[in-house]
């Protein structure tokens, strides 16, 4: 049976995703090396850690002709062990991390294996802690359970730009 709640096989439909995450994360830095690139320091950094991700994210779909929609709302917590490349020059970088969760979920719909995959480029204001970056995020998760009557297995691919501030202290 092909059906998904109210829309049935056949069905041209349209879905929206949004999803809220906050993650918390420890890495540990590993390797350092330093050289100079146009007479300014040139920064290699490598870190090993974990990730907590809480996420909640809500599937909206309906049919073309707007006669049947769907909604589910998912959540869940996942522990990742996360990794991150990165590279600095006077207030510029380049970040690159990847986190892998082998099924370590504690509680909430994702399940098996998940990847998370990060490409920034940074610039850090001098004398302040801010740091604003612009870049892309992939990541593949797979979620499993039900909304009431509505049972629900999903392999879900989340892609896109981002842009952002961070502060840290």
């Amino acid at each position: 049976d092909g059906d998904w709640g109210a829309l049935t096989t056949g069905d041209q439909v349209r879905m929206r995703a949004s999803m809220d995450e906050f993650r918390l994360g420890w890495l540990e830095p590993l390797f350092t090396a330093r050289t100079n690139y146009r007479d300014q320091p040139l920064k290699i950094q490598m870190a090993a850690g974990a990730v907590l991700a809480h996420r909640d994210l809500n599937l909206r779909a309906g049919t073309t002709d707007g006669t049947k929609t769907q909604n589910v709302d998912l959540g869940g917590d996942v522990a990742y062990a996360a990794m991150r490349l990165r590279a600095t020059w006077r207030t510029v970088g380049v970040e690159l991390d990847y986190a892998i969760s082998p099924g370590l979920v504690l509680g909430g719909d994702f399940e098996d294996v998940q990847h998370d995959l990060e490409v920034r480029g940074t610039y850090n204001v001098p004398l302040y802690d801010v740091t604003f970056f612009a870049g892309y995020r992939w990541s593949q998760l797979h979620a499993e359970g039900s909304a009431g009557a509505l049972g629900y297995d999903a392999d879900l691919v989340v892609d896109r730009f981002q842009f952002g501030a961070s502060l840290v202290f």
